[in-house]
Order: C-alpha cells, then sequence, then structure tokens
C-alpha cells in the first residue's frame, strides 16, 4: 500500500488508486466533500455506524445509490448494479465515501474486503470510459492495519503530517483518568448489541467498575472470562457477546478467548479501552531506530479507542492500578470481601485496631501495605498472616492449604468500615474434578455439594474454573469463623453493627449461579453454631468502661508511664534496632516493617513483590561484559529515576561481579526491564566470543532492603527459606532444561 503525507488526492486519474484510506475524524472528509462538488461528480455517502453485516450494507448501500426494486441483495447484484451507475445516475465521476468503515471491517472482515475488491474491479471497468471511481474509506487505525491481500497495491493511506492520531487516556496532570471511557464503551455497546459482556480478567472489570459503567450495560449481563466455563452452552451458542479488555499488548489473550467462544457458538465482537500500537500492530515511534513486526494476532477484528506506544500503555496500566487502590477494591478478583461496619473511628485508632486484632493470635503477624496514593484518599491496606488454618479444610487427597495464606484488611475510616479478605493459598492436583474435592468436616461437605461445577469436563479451562470455586468457597468459609473472632476482638470498643458478603467479584469469577448458592452458603454458615472449631486465639478483648476517671490520678500515672518508657528507651537502644512507627505505637516491635539503621540508613520489610534476577552468561573481563553491567544498571536507574510513576516502586543493588536482582510490586515494569536488558545484551553479542548476553528469573516473596544515605540499596532475605537463592536458581533450572533439550 502507498502512503502520502500530503493530503493530495489526484480525481481526474483514473488510472490512480481506486480505494484510499483517509483519517477520521479529521478534515480529510470536508475536503473531499467540497472537492466532489468543485468537479461536479457524484457523492455517495455510506453511514459505518449502521452498517456491521453484509445485509445492512446491501440495505444501506441500496438506498444511498437508488438501485432498482430488482436488486438482488447478493455480491452479483452489488456488483452489477454499481456498472449500471453510469447509465441509471449520469454523472463526470463518482466517489463512494465509507464513514466509520473499520465498524464494518472488524465486524465482518471478509465481507468487507469482497465490498473493496467490487469497487476496485468496477473503477477498473471505467478506466476505457474515463469516468473515475474513488471508494475513500474513513476510520480507525485498523482499516490501516487490515490484511487486503491482493488488492494491496492498489490502496493508497493519507495520513497528515500534523498529527499522528496518537491519543493518551491518561493524564497525571489533573485531568481524570479514562475521561472519554464511558462514552466510547456506551457506543460500543450500542454497536455491537451484545446479549453478554465478557470482561477480560482483572483490568478489563475493574475500569468497568472504576467508571460505574453499570448503567450503560442496563440489563445486559458482565462476566469475566472466569467464569464462562460455569456459563451452559445454551448461554453462548448463537449469542452476540462482547469480548473486552482494558488494553490489548500483543493480543493473544483476546484471541485464546475469542477462540474459546467461537468455538461454543457465540458470535463475537472484540474491544479493547487501549490497544499497543507497536506490540500488536508493528507501529515505530517517529524518530526510533528499532525494527518492530505485528503480532501474529493483529488482525483480530478490534474496536478500541486509543492507540498507544508501550512507554504510555505501562503508565494506563500504572494509573489503572493506583486508580483502583485509592478505592477500598482489590485487584484481584479471586476472593470474595467482608465488609463490617463499626462506630465511628479515624485514621488515628488504626495502630489500635490493629493491635487489638494481634492479640487474638488469629494472625502471625500484621503489616502496613498501604500506598501513599491510597493513603491520601483515605483508604489503609494491611497484610495480616495466618497463624494457622481457621478450621481444619481437606483429608489428604490431592488438596492442601499452604501456611503462606493471608487476608487483606481495609481500613477505611470516612465510611467506618473495615473490610476482609481471606486470601487462602490452596494447591490442588490437574487431574482433580468436582466430585473428587472432599473436605475433613461434614458440614462443609454438604454445603460444597451444592455449588454449579464448570459445565463440561473436556473445557479448556475447566481446571482454573474449579480452582476459583474452590477458593471462593474455602474463602467465604474462612471469613465467616474469622468474622466471628473478630467481633470477639473489638466487641468492647468497635462492636460490628453490620456484616456484609461484597457479592460483585464472586459473580464475575464464578457465574450468578453459583453466587446466589455462595450468598446462600455464608448466610447459613454465619447462622451455625460453630463453638465447636478450636478458636484460633483467646477470644478476650480489652474491655475499656465509661467509668469517670480521677484527673489526678490519671496525670500521675501517666507521667510514671513516660518515666518509666524513658528508662526502657534508654536501655534498649543500648541492644535493639528503633523502628520508625506510627506516633504511639511502640518503636522496637519486631513486627514493624520500617527501621533506621544506627548508620542512618532505612531498612524496609517488603512483603509481597516480584523480584527479576539476573546474571551475565559468559562473563569475563571483557569490553562487552563491562560495557553490559554500565547497561544494566542504567536501565534500572532510567527506570527508576526517569519515570516518576514508577519512583520508589523500583528496589535494585548489584549482587555480585556479574549478578544483579531488582524487585517490584508490579511485574509488567519487570518484564519490561528484562526485555530492555534482553535488547542489550543481544547487541553486544559477537562470534567467537565468550560474551553471550543474559539469562534472567522471576520469582515473587519477600524480601529486605536496606537503603544507604547515598541512596545505595542493598537487598537480603528476609525470611526462611531463603528467597534470593532460590530466585537465581531459576535461571540455573532454566539452564538446565534448555541443556536438556538442545
Amino acid at each position: 500500500m502507498n502512503t502520502q503525507t500530503d493530503g493530495n488526492i489526484d480525481f481526474n486519474d483514473t488510472s490512480a488508486y481506486p480505494v484510499h484510506i483517509i483519517n477520521s475524524p479529521g478534515g480529510e472528509i470536508q475536503k473531499i466533500q467540497s472537492k466532489t462538488t468543485e468537479m461536479g461528480y457524484k457523492l455517495f455517502k455510506l453511514n459505518g455506524r449502521l452498517i456491521d453485516s453484509k445485509k445492512a450494507l446491501f440495505d444501506h448501500i441500496a438506498k444511498e445509490m437508488m438501485f432498482p426494486d430488482y436488486f438482488g441483495n447478493n455480491w452479483d447484484a452489488l456488483e452489477e448494479c454499481m456498472r449500471d451507475l453510469i447509465e441509471a445516475v449520469p454523472a463526470s465521476g463518482y466517489i463512494v465515501l465509507f464513514e466509520d468503515a473499520h465498524i464494518f471491517c472488524n465486524a465482518a472482515p471478509d465481507d468487507f474486503l469482497t465490498f473493496v475488491d467490487i469497487v476496485a474491479g468496477v473503477a477498473d471497468e471505467w478506466i476505457d470510459e474515463e469516468i473515475p471511481l474513488r471508494l475513500f474509506l474513513a476510520g480507525d487505525v485498523s482499516l490501516q492495519t487490515f490484511n487486503y491481500g491482493h488488492l494491496k497495491e492498489r490502496i493508497c493511506i493519507h495520513s497528515s503530517n500534523d498529527a499522528e492520531q496518537v491519543e493518551t487516556p491518561v493524564n497525571i496532570d489533573g485531568i481524570e483518568p479514562f475521561a472519554d471511557f464511558n462514552d466510547w464503551f456506551a457506543l460500543v455497546i450500542e454497536e455491537v448489541k451484545p446479549t453478554l459482556v465478557v470482561g477480560i480478567a482483572r483490568g478489563a472489570i475493574r475500569l468497568l467498575q472504576l467508571q460505574k459503567a453499570h448503567h450503560i450495560l442496563a440489563d445486559i449481563p458482565a462476566v469475566s472470562d472466569h467464569a464462562l466455563p460455569f456459563i451452559p452452552d445454551s448461554q453462548i451458542r448463537s449469542k452476540r457477546i462482547l469480548l473486552f479488555d482494558d488494553s490489548v499488548i500483543f493480543g493473544s489473550t483476546m484471541s485464546t478467548i475469542r477462540d474459546y467462544l467461537s468455538e461454543r457458538g457465540a458470535i463475537v465482537f472484540c474491544a479493547s479501552y487501549v490497544v499497543d500500537r507497536t506490540s500488536f500492530y508493528g507501529e515505530t515511534e517517529r524518530g526510533s531506530n528499532a525494527l518492530a513486526k505485528p503480532s501474529k494476532y493483529h488482525n483480530i477484528p478490534l474496536r478500541k479507542k486509543h492507540l498507544l506506544w508501550p512507554s504510555q500503555i505501562r503508565k494506563h496500566h500504572d494509573i489503572l492500578i493506583r486508580s483502583i487502590l485509592q478505592t477500598p477494591s482489590h485487584y484481584n478478583l479471586d476472593f470474595p470481601t467482608f465488609c463490617f461496619e463499626i462506630p465511628e473511628y479515624t485514621a488515628a485508632d488504626i495502630p489500635y485496631l490493629t493491635r487489638l486484632l494481634h492479640r487474638t493470635d488469629i494472625f502471625r503477624g500484621i503489616f502496613d501495605v498501604s500506598t501513599a496514593a491510597a493513603s491520601q484518599h483515605g483508604v489503609y491496606r494491611y497484610t495480616a498472616l495466618f497463624e494457622q488454618p481457621p478450621v481444619h479444610l481437606f483429608p489428604t487427597n490431592g488438596l492442601s492449604y499452604r501456611r503462606d495464606s493471608k487476608a487483606r484488611i481495609t481500613f477505611i475510616p470516612r465510611l467506618s468500615k473495615i473490610q476482609l479478605t481471606p486470601i487462602p493459598q490452596l494447591a490442588i492436583d490437574d487431574s482433580m474434578l468436582y466430585e473428587d474435592v472432599k473436605f475433613a468436616d461434614e458440614t462443609l461437605q454438604l454445603l460444597w455439594d451444592k455449588l454449579h461445577p464448570p459445565c463440561h469436563r473436556e473445557d479448556p479451562f475447566y481446571h482454573p474454573a474449579l480452582f476459583r470455586l474452590l477458593t471462593s468457597f474455602v474463602a467465604i468459609i474462612m471469613g465467616e469463623v474469622l468474622t466471628k473472632q473478630i467481633a470477639l476482638a473489638l466487641q468492647g470498643e468497635f462492636p460490628l453493627e453490620e456484616i456484609t458478603l461484597i457479592e460483585d467479584d464472586i459473580k464475575f469469577v464464578t457465574g450468578e449461579e453459583n453466587l446466589q448458592i455462595l450468598r446462600k452458603i455464608s448466610s447459613d454458615f454465619r447462622s451455625l453454631d460453630v463453638s465447636a472449631i478450636p478458636p484460633i486465639g483467646p477470644s478476650d478483648a480489652i474491655i475499656v468502661h465509661d467509668e469517670p476517671v480521677d484527673s489526678d490520678l490519671l496525670r500521675v500515672t501517666l507521667e510514671t508511664v513516660k518515666k518509666c518508657f524513658n528508662e526502657l528507651r534508654t536501655s534498649l537502644k543500648e541492644f535493639c534496632p528503633e523502628y520508625e512507627v506510627t506516633e504511639g505505637d511502640f518503636p522496637f516491635s519486631p513486627d514493624s516493617s520500617k527501621r533506621v539503621l544506627p548508620d542512618g540508613s532505612v531498612e524496609k520489610i517488603l512483603p509481597d513483590v516480584y523480584i527479576l534476577t539476573m546474571d551475565i552468561i559468559g562473563s569475563t573481563d571483557s569490553q562487552q561484559t563491562n560495557e553490559c553491567k554500565d547497561s544494566v544498571i542504567d536501565i534500572f536507574r532510567r527506570f527508576r529515576q526517569h519515570a516518576s510513576l514508577y519512583f520508589e516502586v523500583i528496589h535494585f543493588e548489584e549482587i555480585g561481579n556479574d549478578a544483579f536482582v531488582v524487585c517490584s510490586e508490579d511485574p509488567t515494569i519487570l518484564w519490561d526491564i528484562a526485555t530492555k536488558i534482553k535488547v542489550e545484551g543481544e547487541r553486544l553479542i559477537k562470534p567467537g566470543e565468550r560474551f553471550e548476553g543474559t539469562r534472567k528469573g522471576l520469582s515473587f516473596g519477600e524480601v529486605r532492603v536496606v537503603e544507604a544515605l547515598d541512596g545505595r540499596m542493598r537487598i537480603t532475605d528476609a525470611s526462611t527459606p531463603h528467597l534470593l537463592p532460590r530466585a537465581f536458581g531459576i535461571i540455573e533450572g532454566i539452564d538446565a532444561h534448555s541443556n536438556e533439550y538442545s
């Protein structure tokens, strides 16, 4: 396909390109309309918003081009009637302006290509008549990336010099993120008219919730792709289903779920709010020398709002996650959440509340994991590690409950609420079926047997769906048991006034039918007498009575306590490091996650982070090795320092001569870092030299970071078994696997 940037179109040359692709919206449409009038040509306008199928095209074009009544509504009849335009509607030239043509292109790509082929063929036949016929396709960039096959040499793309057609959906300078999402999504719903909306978990669902898009859906049900195995074929076969994601990078997930739905007989439409124009369409940023090629999935018919470069995609993801964390919601859909309403409290009460919870011995540790942005919006998150399972769950039958299970406790003082999200870590054999799941407790078994399993055992997503159903069930049981223990712990000063199960996420993950059953299970279990279940810890709570207190006695007591604490502080400082804690908390507590060391450096515990480990293959004191080391550190620094969005999110250290480690809460950042290092390593490889690039591994866990006054960091293990040796062991495992099959 030819590309022109000057906007000039030769309307008179019949041998010129019969098909033209133009920007939309833009001034080109107005230019074409003006030029058509000036030349005395006949203009036919096709409204693409009304055309999403072959039948709709035939109905619309027959009316616009005034086809005779005997028009047969088929391709042969269309070609014949277009040839007859010379006699039926005489003119010195003809222009067909197809606005919003991308809708038809995405909805029915084969029919769209046939239509373009017919118009180009008629234009060729009219060359001898010296009567020009031009087809102008106006729409989004999918028209430019569409595979036109043998027609590509007959098509000219027109782009403006003054615009790159890049829209950025997010702005960190005070403009509301995703401000145009609802208008765009409403238009997609209007065009597709789906009977079901499937959001690709988790970003798509959270974006719909953030933007309160339920009013756009009205009565249209919405689920995540995780719930599809629970939906019977009768609700999928021959149904119009909109498959939606907040972003498409390569398109592999979108393609996999699209194929899955198509195999189950659905009519699938795909949409994404943002699309990576480099990774998906193979475009290269202006001024870049990097080579890019389209993803093998780039021909997916895809409605989209924004085309972004990779750096903008990262900002989109970062702002989406930050926006979610500023609300009481958490990013993961798989774990149900309980909401407690308690008497009014403030942020200053949170350390005391966590101490009350800790004293019950339900949890072996409670750690503040709040982000600055969330705290500014009055949302405070804590991770609580379980001392032991709250109930005995499974006999030995291919199921197990892992000790690293935890709960997320979210405090929202402005709403007088606390949210509890149990996060059980389960292990299940891949071969296990729904009926194979057995519980140690008969009551739990009876409740489990009420649920609806995935519909088909041969479903490729059967086992992930079963695992999520089991996770939701266990989390609800754990939540109900924990709720009783927490109620006892807080009853003296913060009695639970109302307990509700937040249901939206359950529906998105397990489907509407299982939601109804799990809701009933939660209600029934709450009314059961669970006194036979051993409590996780002592159920006594501190109770403060509202009796009058002698003010003089209180003053003397406080002075004495202060003197005792100062004496204790002086003694402890000789042997224990003093931690930086919330005002009023004990600064020598071993459960604190941050402390200032004697040399002024700051030690922090990062409980849940992703760790990228890397070393150099064939390391020597060669020029390539030294240059690679410098490049790796430079890449780390650029990701941390040059992008303010990632500041203090990335922690890195040079472990040894040729080993590196970097950690972050966001694995996509580490993936981008690994990709940059990979490209740099490949660039430095030279034939005959020992240097062979880098190898990398990704892990997850808890680490200790010590940041010196000069900003340099040291990353060490924070728990046993040690994580970092295992993280570097992944690299050796990759080598062993490669050697075995090479």
